[in-house]
């Protein structure tokens, strides 16, 4: 199946022919993919449009989504943006591409150990 032909994924931008095993983690912080096509995506790739902790808190814990007294607090989790990857893009398999990554077409992404 062609990952524009799977529901799972009908939230997002993805262009044709492009195939694979992506998981797409998201918290509801606004941030959305776009995938270009021809995409080749391996194995257990996964792209974070947000979650990330705040560093530039007093704490990196997520009060408002742990604690009830801090369930009036906003930003936490954070996103740094959309994920855009161009077309003819091989993802190798492991990678994570967090929130605000831009990856141009013709690239190949890897994990690093």
């Amino acid at each position: 199946m062609f990952l524009n032909q799977n529901p799972q994924l009908a939230s997002y931008e993805i262009g044709d022919w492009s195939y694979g095993d992506l998981n797409v983690r998201t918290w509801g912080e606004g941030a959305s993919l776009k995938l270009g096509k021809f995409c080749s995506i391996a194995d257990h790739v996964t792209v974070f449009l947000g979650g990330e902790h705040r560093t530039d808190w007093i704490s990196t814990y997520p009060f408002n989504a742990k604690v009830p007294v801090g369930a009036g607090f906003s930003g936490h989790p954070k996103t740094k943006g959309d994920v855009i990857i161009g077309h003819d893009v091989w993802i190798g398999s492991g990678a994570m591409i967090m929130s605000g990554v831009k990856v141009g077409s013709v690239s190949l992404l890897t994990r690093s150990d």
